[in-house]
């Protein structure tokens, strides 16, 4: 019975990829057309299974994302469609699908083929061969009918494969997770370059090491076969692409849904920790120090986004009474943060001089309140005058993936999706 299944098995991938691979080679714009949940999971159940709950699964489907591109497209006159859409739906832009026709009003104006629907997936990923930069989607793709990966020895069936020591150091994620504006320059997102600069990268701890294994901030081996059939191997990737971002995961509700938001979750627990230290004289004010560290992420907190990504701390101050004489950071009842707020983030403006998330209209940047890789950030909160001490303080350093305000500011409803808010770390001490 198991012969005969495996039997049907390979006859049909061969058919499959003799379809879909006829005539290409490297540099042809014509192979992609069957979806890897067809091509792929006969043999790569478990890593399938995982990159389907993961946000490279939704990166063009994601509703966010789709809300800004529909609005980039439509205030840049379309010119940004293929430089989102690059790393977002790789084969959607090398199947000629994108730019579209002309620019989308609502979500289902941004639908295109199924297998580009895919976003960021295998066969995308296993045919890079390298890359003219790090930055904006600077890959270089190669044959279609040869699968590349970080095994010496790999051997299939199915398809050919390829050693290629690019898929063990980060350089494979730093041509899309670094973005410069394409049109003034200006540095919008650096979490490769952030990376580079780390002590991370010093250790020689790569992207890879943390999100694509269990260990999260640290590189743990997981024993197992690569493919179905294949030889035990000491170590095989996960396929989760751990990350933040949260909303989308927080919806799945099948196994590797689950397993996600619960990884995504640990992965911001491990991220940063935090310190209360004694109150110091700040002017005529008495102020606590409240000390940010990041102890576990490669790159800055936060990274990616981060004019749209919120890091935050809430603070709540009770007296002798139990009385709260101070709070900064908790959300008003339209979800939004107060002025006082401490907000790690990076500052965009536009050219009337607005705060905006709107990236492709940024012409100047701001403040970069960050806390970097390995370092740390202290920011000194005043208490309140003629208090009855002593006072207990209560720190906690959230996180969120967009902000209500993020939304309507690209006339997407405030209740698009959940917003699920973590918190990251928490200190309390008594003064």
């Amino acid at each position: 019975m198991k012969l005969a299944m495996c039997i049907r098995t390979v006859l049909a991938l061969t058919l499959m990829l003799t379809a879909g691979c006829k005539g290409r080679r490297a540099g042809e714009t014509s192979a992609y057309t069957h979806q890897i949940v067809d091509m792929c999971r006969p043999c790569h159940g478990r890593q399938v299974a995982q990159w389907s709950a993961s946000m490279h699964a939704r990166a063009h489907t994601d509703s966010v994302y789709n809300r800004y591109f529909i609005k980039a497209s439509q205030e840049s006159g379309r010119r940004l469609e293929t430089f989102c859409a690059r790393c977002h739906t790789p084969l959607g832009v090398l199947r000629g699908e994108i730019p579209f026709a002309r620019a989308p009003r609502r979500p289902a104006d941004t639908r295109v083929s199924a297998v580009a629907t895919e976003g960021v997936q295998c066969d995308f990923c296993h045919t890079i061969a390298g890359y003219d930069r790090l930055e904006n989607g600077g890959y270089r793709l190669a044959a279609a009918r040869v699968m590349r990966g970080p095994l010496k020895d790999a051997r299939s069936p199915m398809h050919g494969t390829a050693y290629d020591p690019l898929f063990r150091r980060s350089e494979l994620c730093g041509t899309c997770h670094n973005v410069t504006h394409p049109q003034n320059g200006i540095v919008l997102e650096s979490t490769f370059s952030e990376w580079r600069a780390s002590p991370h990268a010093r250790r020689g701890v790569s992207c890879q090491d943390c999100h694509m294994t269990a260990g999260l901030t640290r590189r743990i081996v997981r024993p197992g076969q690569a493919g179905h059939g294949g030889p035990p191997r000491p170590h095989i990737a996960d396929h989760f692409f751990v990350g933040p971002n949260l909303i989308y995961s927080s919806r799945d509700d099948s196994a590797q849904g689950r397993e996600l938001r619960r990884l995504s979750a640990e992965l911001l627990r491990r991220a940063a920790r935090l310190e209360i230290g004694e109150p110091v004289q700040r002017g005529e004010r008495i102020a606590v120090p409240i000390t940010v560290r990041n102890v576990g992420a490669g790159h800055g907190l936060p990274t990616g986004v981060t004019e749209l990504r919120q890091i935050w701390l809430d603070v709540a101050v009770k007296d002798a009474r139990g009385r709260e004489v101070l709070r900064s950071g908790a959300l008003d009842a339209r979800g939004e943060l107060g002025a006082e707020t401490i907000i790690f983030r990076t500052e965009v403006f536009d050219a009337a001089g607005r705060l905006t998330t709107k990236f492709w209209n940024t012409v100047r940047k701001g403040r970069d309140h960050r806390v970097p890789a390995g370092g740390s950030v202290t920011e000194h909160v005043p208490l309140p005058d003629g208090v009855a001490w002593p006072l207990k303080i209560e720190a906690a350093l959230k996180y969120r993936s967009v902000a209500p305000s993020g939304l309507a500011e690209v006339d997407a409803p405030r209740d698009l999706v959940a917003i699920p808010v973590i918190t990251m770390t928490a200190a309390s001490r008594t003064l």
